[in-house]
């Protein structure tokens, strides 16, 4: 068996078309009727249905499920293959033994040649006769045992004998390489499994349809089994939670609604946008050709309170801006301005939203097949909800809002309460800060000590029905004792309370990858819905630790498999050993093992392949052969006669198929002295033993030979019980680390904890690249580092809730999907973040100053401008007017220190100047009237001294400056006479305009 794993994402037929491709170029080079094929598109993760059969012999079930049930479930629509284990594959057998091909100086070439003698299949053709053509038809073929039992064996002496003479012709079961047990009885079961990307619940449904057509016509006593495990129940189950888990977030978003805003209309608009952006979100899924899997709706399920956030926004700040609106206003200029004025925030923090999910779609491996889906319909949700709120939100809210507003003028009585002491303890904060931030600081501080405690894991364990327990015995163990002994633990195991059915496949099937031999065995346990599985599971240990002579594991069915496609083993954790000789690979998986068995928490120990069995070898002689003149052909088909049958040809009866082999006994095969004494023909025509050319021997013999990537291998495998898999995983990395092995052996730690660590340390490293890329675009939209690093500050804090939620609900597992959780946080944090800040700005630019603890308060609690207007355009108009005109004051004072101060400076009638500012207007607002003044200290003599009069020389000098801007003129008044001027009588004037 060979496995070619391609990383995710590559497109299956294409990867398909190049193994054909290179199978075909490596074919001739493989032993003459070895042909190689490539196995139907599925993978671990497809397997959809179990279908158990017994009460009939072993032959009749397995004809009934090869070549009625089979056919029929292939041909459903999505069904890759289905495979069968258990039951007797049906062969027309020519058993024969030594003694009695010796009795007839026969050889099993003589058998083998006679048995295909006697199907002739041809003879098709027409004859033309009288103007007319008559079809030919040569009835030769087999019709059954009787007619292969007539078949002539050419005996020595010329004298034909019938096949029957000399061997056993009848109807038997192949040799079996594998078995099934159906709750505990023999039997046969089938398992279905799904092409790629198909979805399970229709193709099970389909199956389920064709198979109860089936079932009916099926001979009586046949009982069936339908759904022995069934993977779509715990779909449907799943998808059960998640609709319970919308709806349930949808009502208590509205429940929130109408609590804080008293209104049904205003909670209304809010609440539409959740079916809206779902809805939208599905559509683009579907337009794209994506399924609603499970992790889809779990995106969505998360996206619920995200997408209602926008909507909230627009339809509080509407609401606010319509109960402070003056009389008269129009409520489409009101709610215009109102979306206009948070549009900028919102569109901003959701864009942000989006970008903290990259981390999530750059992962790579199983991870992200897992987790893409999950981020891709929670980015689009939010995507959509934003979409909303810039069009369907507006729009509500200036139909609804308006009247709900004149009937509840007034905020609600709930939210005033909660407002007053959210100020009192927000204005306390505020006024002593240093607590809080030391506070948070420690905060920050202990999570980061705390964070070793938790312990990593890939994938939660899933709440479902469905257990895979594995039941291993020592290499060399027969299928009849697997068949005993798993006879008895199935029904040990349906004593248990709450297991509902258990099938067992043993070995492997004729139809499937596997390569297991009759030591290993897989029962999948099936319990009842709305039990204790954690209680079952250990219930389930117990027994399955009473029986002896085989060890046991049990896990859930998508937990086994998961484990199977990370580690190859379906183990938490792997250690291979890779070398290139057998008997060193042998002693270090010996040693490994025992020195695992002494770390803590290590259960489930098991090292499949690092033994050898005992087995029956055939070593042929060259010497002896040639001596002989026997080809070793012939010891090749005594061999594969008594191994598993020599096929000769092939039983065709309708629909059915079966195979025509010769065979030795198997008890005379199971006798090395016998088996030794198989004639075969020299080519002088005489009558050898086999053992007259080859030695027979039972000697030690390897059950399976591992290779991965090239290099022989063995794995080792383990899971972590009663300790956290993190501690044990770095205890066995340390004890493999410790043990000295074999020469040209070295070890490989890997499995589930391997590829949780690498996705934990790309998904950390990633999110860390997007923080800082977050922080960068919030430096370009604030234009301002420290408004940048406060909307960051809130992250290492989100940290310290989602790693409490972490240790207190989920005991310390932190898993991908917590992980990914915490990235959820993360962006609505920053979100938060955003608009908070861009509110405090907008407040700023409203009172025209920085704002001081008071206006922090109101402005933190969305009322510092609960009582004021919204602007309407007109009032947009006449801002942008006051604002032009206070940029050209600021710009005429300037100009008037410039032009006058300094050139009565430089004339020496000044010794100081500054700008005194401007006049307010009567409602405290800059207007276009303001009065610029510029006072001067005169330093020249006074007005009475002589030749001096009202000081001409120095406003000469002032005149003799280039003009002053626009309509600036110059005007003096004396004005009192005071201490501390220049000189005991120095004047002032006040130069204005």
């Amino acid at each position: 068996m060979l496995t070619a794993i391609y990383p995710y994402g590559t497109d299956p037929y294409r990867a398909r078309q190049v193994v054909i491709e290179r199978l075909a170029l490596t074919a001739e080079q493989l032993p003459p009727g070895a042909r190689p094929a490539v196995s139907p598109l599925s993978s671990a993760l497809t397997t959809i249905l179990a279908i158990g059969m017994r009460g009939g012999s072993p032959l009749v079930l397995r004809d009934l499920a090869e070549w009625t049930i089979r056919p029929r479930l292939l041909a459903v629509p999505g069904v890759a293959n289905v495979v069968i284990y258990g039951g007797g594959i049906r062969q027309v057998q020519v058993t024969t033994t030594p003694e009695r091909l010796w009795a007839v100086r026969a050889t099993l070439d003589d058998l083998a040649t006679a048995a295909a003698a006697a199907d002739a299949p041809g003879g098709s053709g027409f004859l033309d006769r009288g103007g007319q053509r008559l079809p030919t038809w040569l009835d030769g073929r087999l019709h059954g045992a009787a007619d292969l039992a007539q078949a002539p064996l050419p005996g020595r002496n010329h004298v034909p004998v019938p096949l029957a003479s000399v061997a056993d012709v009848a109807d038997g079961p192949a040799v079996a390489v594998g078995d099934a047990i159906v709750n505990g009885e023999p039997g046969v079961v089938l398992l279905v499994t799904k092409q790629p990307e198909q979805n399970v619940l229709a193709v099970t449904a389909a199956v389920e349809h064709a198979l109860e057509a089936i079932v009916r016509a099926l001979p009586a006593g046949v009982r069936v089994e339908r759904a022995m495990f069934r993977q779509a129940s715990f779909v449907t189950h799943a998808l059960g939670n998640l609709r319970r888990a919308l709806l349930a977030g949808a009502v208590l978003v509205t429940l929130v609604l109408l609590v804080f805003t008293a209104e049904l209309r205003a909670a209304m608009v809010s609440v539409v946008a959740i079916p809206l952006s779902l809805l939208a979100a599905v559509a683009v899924l579907r337009a794209a050709g994506a399924t609603l899997n499970v992790m889809v709706l779990g995106g969505l399920a998360i996206a619920v309170g995200e997408v209602v956030d926008d909507a909230i926004i627009d339809v509080e700040n509407a609401w606010r801006r319509l109960r402070g609106a003056p009389a008269g206003a129009r409520p489409l200029d009101v709610v215009l301005a109102a979306s206009v004025e948070v549009r900028s925030a919102v569109v901003y923090a959701t864009v942000m939203v989006a970008l903290v999910f990259l981390p999530v779609f750059l992962l790579g491996g199983l991870e992200g097949a897992l987790f893409r889906p999950l981020a891709l319909a929670y980015v689009l949700a939010t995507l959509a909800s934003l979409g909303v709120a810039l069009t369907v939100t507006p729009a509500l809210a200036l139909v609804l809002l308006p009247g709900a507003v004149a009937r509840h003028p007034e905020p609600p009585r709930l939210m005033a309460a909660l407002r007053r002491r959210y100020e009192r303890a927000l204005a306390q904060v505020l006024a002593r800060p240093a607590p809080v931030l030391v506070g948070s600081i420690a905060a920050v501080a202990v999570a980061v000590g705390l964070s070793p405690l938790t312990h990593l894991e890939f994938l939660p364990e899933f709440h479902e029905t469905n257990f895979v327990m594995h039941m291993t015995g020592a290499p060399g163990v027969g299928l009849a004792e697997s068949l005993r002994v798993g006879a008895e633990t199935g029904r040990r195991l349906l004593a248990v309370p709450g297991v509902r059915s258990v099938a067992q496949v043993i070995g492997r099937s004729t139809l499937s990858e596997d390569t297991f031999g009759p030591e290993r065995s897989e029962l999948m346990v099936q319990l009842a819905p709305d039990v204790d599985a954690e209680a079952v599971t250990e219930a389930l240990r117990e027994e399955a630790g009473g029986v002896a002579g085989f060890a046991f594991d049990i896990k859930q069915f998508l937990n086994e498999r998961i484990e199977e496609l990370l580690g190859g083993a379906g183990a938490e954790l792997v250690i291979r050993l890779r070398g290139l000789e057998l008997p060193s690979l042998e002693q270090a998986a010996a040693t490994l093992s025992e020195r695992m068995a002494e770390v803590p928490g290590v259960a489930d120990l098991h090292a499949p392949g690092a033994l050898t069995a005992p087995g029956v070898r055939i070593h042929p002689r060259r010497d002896d052969l040639l001596l002989n003149g026997v080809p070793p052909a012939a010891v090749e088909r005594a061999v594969r006669s008594a191994l598993g049958g020599l096929p000769v040809g092939r039983l065709v009866e309708g629909e059915r198929q079966a195979d025509v082999v010769v065979r030795i006994a198997s008890d005379a095969a199971a006798d090395p002295e016998r088996f030794a004494r198989l004639p075969l023909v020299t080519s002088e025509g005489r009558i050898v033993p086999l053992g007259a050319v080859a030695d027979v021997e039972v000697a030690p013999l390897r059950t399976a030979i591992m290779h991965e990537d090239g290099v022989r291998t063995i794995l080792v495998r383990l899971d972590a019980r009663g300790r956290a898999l993190d501690a044990v995983a770095r205890d066995v990395g340390r004890a493999v680390a410790a043990t000295a092995l074999p020469a040209g052996v070295y070890a490989e730690v890997g499995g589930e904890y391997a590829a949780a660590a690498a996705a934990r340390q790309r998904l950390v490293g990633l999110g860390v690249l997007a923080l800082l890329g977050i922080f960068v675009l919030l430096l370009l939209d604030f234009r301002s580092a420290r408004l940048a690093a406060l909307t960051m500050v809130n992250v290492p804090l989100a940290f310290v809730g989602g790693l409490a939620a972490v240790l207190l609900a989920g005991g310390g597992q932190l898993s991908l999907g917590a992980i990914v959780g915490f990235v959820t946080v993360f962006g609505i944090t920053i979100r938060n973040g955003i608009v908070l800040i861009a509110y405090f700005q907008q407040e700023e630019r409203a009172q025209g100053r920085a704002l001081d603890h008071a206006g922090l308060v109101r402005a933190h609690d969305g009322a510092g401008d609960r009582h004021r207007a919204a602007p309407t355009p007109a009032a947009r108009r006449a801002r942008r007017r006051r604002d032009r005109a206070a940029d050209g004051a600021r710009h005429r004072r300037r100009a008037l220190h410039l032009d006058v101060a300094e050139p009565l400076r430089r004339a020496g009638m000044v010794r100081a100047g500054h700008d005194a500012g401007g006049r307010s207007g009567p409602s405290g607002s800059s207007n276009s009237s303001m009065t610029l003044r510029a006072a001067v200290t005169y330093a020249g003599p006074t007005a009475t001294s002589p030749g001096v009069g009202t000081g001409r020389t120095g406003w000469s000098a002032l005149h003799r400056t280039r003009p002053l801007a626009g309509s600036t003129r110059l005007a003096a008044r004396p004005t009192s006479t005071k201490a501390g001027c220049v000189g005991a009588s120095g004047s002032q004037r006040r130069i204005s305009r």
